[in-house]
């Protein structure tokens, strides 16, 4: 029997593919929640934001936290984080 998706699975599956240096796949995922009709929630965001990080995409990391409806601090962190490290201050 197969496991219906949902929304901490599919933030699970975002955030190991993120910590796995995957962020093509963790953005890919998180894109496809809404098409599933599944809620982009603040962990979700964090997570598909977090996996930006490690690559420098620090523009996408931003454009995602323009779209959060909800800022949370690990989020904006982790964006700073990234525009410190690509030197885009």
């Amino acid at each position: 029997q197969m496991v219906q998706g949902n929304e901490i699975t599919a933030s699970t599956a975002v955030t190991t593919s993120g910590r796995s240096n995957a962020w093509q796949p963790a953005l890919e995922l998180f894109s496809r929640m809404l098409l599933h009709q599944l809620c982009q929630d603040v962990i979700s965001y964090t997570a598909a934001i977090a996996s930006c990080e490690p690559v420098g995409r620090w523009q996408k990391m931003l454009e995602l936290l323009m779209e959060m409806p909800l800022l949370d601090v690990v989020a904006c962190g982790a964006a700073v984080s990234a525009c410190a490290k690509a030197g885009a201050w």
